[in-house]
């Protein structure tokens, strides 16, 4: 643990790791620092992972939930990205470019639906 935590705390600030972990300002609880962040991280990854190795071997393997480690400021609410809206034929065409030809879409009406 303490090679892991050696090479945790000399990160620098602007790594990408450091950066992905979310800071909230109105933390009520101590929060906690990039160690125990990353630890937790690490942890809910390697379970992931040993879950996945079970399910792959065994012949019925059972039913796990996923290890979820709370700190200060986690939100429960997993982000969903807006769903694209589908483009036309016609957005396509302007897209690619009308010296390419004539675009055909197969299954999909003229009018774009």
């Amino acid at each position: 643990m303490d090679r892991l935590a050696n090479l945790i705390e000399h990160l620098p600030p602007e790594s990408a790791l450091i950066r992905a972990i979310p800071i909230p300002d109105d933390a009520t609880e101590r929060p906690w620092d990039r160690i125990e962040m990353l630890t937790a991280l690490m942890v809910e990854g390697i379970d992931t992972l040993s879950k996945i190795q079970v399910k792959m071997w065994a012949k019925k393997p059972p039913r796990m939930k996923p290890l979820r480690i709370e700190w200060p400021g986690r939100s429960d609410t997993p982000t969903q990205k807006p769903k694209a809206k589908s483009s036309s034929p016609a957005d396509i065409a302007a897209f690619v470019g009308s010296r390419r030809g004539k675009i055909t879409v197969i299954g999909g009406n003229d009018d774009g639906s």
